[in-house]
């Protein structure tokens, strides 16, 4: 099943609720409703190679590392490559394709994920960073761009391993120390 499939499958079984008083107050301007969509569950592994670009031995290799970040710090690291995006620009897949499939540790999905995209279904190869929970705070906009830099060389070389392992290596990096980056 797509990703687009699935979110719209996540999208049908999503609960919806009447607005509070105090979300009413909030959205007044508007007159719409709030929509209150559950926390999903992950069912996919913290790497998914979509487009089949990460080496199987290496890729259980990063697979693990994710895993034991996710352990040891109640934090999620993942990795998605995909052959587009279908429409979506590269940080709304991102924001999407984690929310959508229950990436994120704890109340406040707490985490990071990479998406690649070769461009070979739409034509546009590109790359983005998401961070969520206290993610958000871990990793500024310089640092993602920073981190997205270490990895277009590997990219261009075909060395998507030693990519999405600089990317794990920084993530890994920013929640030992438990402060940005830069």
């Amino acid at each position: 099943m797509s990703f687009y499939a699935t979110a719209e499958t996540a999208l049908e079984n999503a609960a919806y609720a009447e607005p509070s008083e105090g979300d009413k107050e909030a959205v007044t301007e508007s007159n719409s409703y709030v929509t209150i969509i559950e926390k999903v569950e992950r069912t996919l592994p913290l790497v998914t190679d979509d487009a089949d670009l990460i080496p199987d031995g290496v890729e259980a290799e990063l697979l693990a590392r994710c895993e034991k970040i996710a352990e040891e710090y109640e934090m999620e690291v993942a990795i998605h490559t995909t052959y587009d995006f279908g429409g979506l620009i590269a940080e709304a897949y991102a924001d999407d394709y984690y929310d959508f499939n229950g990436y994120g540790y704890g109340e406040n999905d707490d985490g990071f994920i990479v998406v690649f995209n070769t461009g070979e279904g739409d034509g546009n190869r590109n790359i983005a960073i998401s961070t969520h929970g206290k993610g958000v705070d871990l990793l500024t906009d310089m640092e993602i761009d920073v981190i997205i830099e270490m990895m277009i060389n590997p990219i261009k070389n075909g060395d998507f391993a030693g990519a999405f392992d600089n990317f794990v290596a920084e993530c890994e990096n920013a929640v030992d120390t438990g402060v940005s980056l830069l």
